[in-house]
């Protein structure tokens, strides 16, 4: 009987010490691109948006730096 409560003892240790990594998990990921005219020349200062029924704002805008490039986080 003290052998079968020590087997649960252990695999309830077991099964907590691996639910604190479970749950650290996260998604997380960005957009990013570079905005470029008909002859493969960049534009700065072009505004970019995105939208999404996940996101909390449903929708974000970003502007192309002096290199044409945008990021969404």
């Amino acid at each position: 009987m003290m052998r079968r409560v020590l087997q649960g003892a252990v695999v309830v240790l077991l099964l907590l010490g691996l639910a604190g990594p479970l749950t650290a998990q996260t998604t997380s990921g960005s957009v990013q691109g570079t905005v470029k005219d008909a002859q493969g020349g960049v534009l700065p200062g072009v505004a970019v948006t995105v939208s999404s029924d996940a996101l909390v704002a449903r929708k974000m805008t970003a502007y192309t730096d002096e290199r044409g490039v945008y990021r969404f986080p």
